[in-house]
């Protein structure tokens, strides 16, 4: 049975340092000038009830079993079932849940079939992560890559977003942060669930791709 109901507060904020209470004019001809579809449903104090289930890591996934933080590229950090170590590819459906609050880092070109994730992944620069199916990312995600998501990507944790691109479909339920100066580009659908807070930088929606936002936080 779900769980009671609790308040989400939306922090907007614009590029620079302007005070992140609200979002000005100038953001918003930004967003314009890029020619994409932005849509703000804005509600500032929601009730919002928590997921009823997540998913599960599928049977036969290639399971992290490092027993610290380490590189998604290490084949010795993951296993099969069948009981091989090797790196996920694009046809596995890949999971970290060890418990321990580790960090994997994706430094270079990677993919999975799905991911779910509830330790923390950091996407750092020169990396990319492409998932194919609906995955989920529990854990706190830092992004300074290009993440691409072909279904549905739940990211239910703290993501600070530093730069980087973000292609697909993705809901965030826990904190957004865009930090940095470095410009983030939206190449899909964002959805905010949650609370976001732009710290600094700008938000680039590629019209070319459709990006949007839809703020139901």
């Amino acid at each position: 049975m779900p769980g009671p109901a609790r308040a989400v507060s939306v922090v907007r904020a614009v590029q620079g340092s302007d005070s992140p209470s609200r979002i000005d004019g100038s953001w918003l001809r930004r967003a314009v000038r890029w020619g994409a579809a932005l849509t703000i449903v804005a509600a500032l104090s929601l009730l919002w009830i928590p997921r009823a289930s997540s998913l599960v890591c599928p049977a036969g996934a290639v399971t992290w079993v490092g027993a610290a933080s380490g590189n998604w590229n290490v084949a010795a950090n993951w296993q099969d079932g069948v009981g091989a170590n090797r790196v996920p590819g694009a046809s596995d459906d890949a999971c970290i849940e060890t418990g321990l609050g580790i960090t994997v880092t994706v430094s270079d070109a990677q993919a999975a079939q799905s991911l779910v994730a509830s330790d923390n992944l950091s996407l750092t620069s020169g990396g990319t992560l492409t998932l194919t199916n609906a995955s989920e990312i529990s854990g706190d995600l830092t992004l300074a890559a290009d993440l691409v998501a072909g279904a549905d990507l739940t990211l239910g944790g703290a993501t600070t977003w530093n730069s980087g691109r973000l292609d697909g479909s993705a809901t965030t339920a826990g904190t957004l942060t865009l930090a940095s100066v470095s410009t983030k580009t939206l190449g899909g659908s964002l959805t905010n669930a949650g609370t976001v807070v732009h710290a600094d930088g700008p938000l680039s929606l590629d019209a070319a791709t459709s990006g949007s936002v839809t703020n139901n936080g």
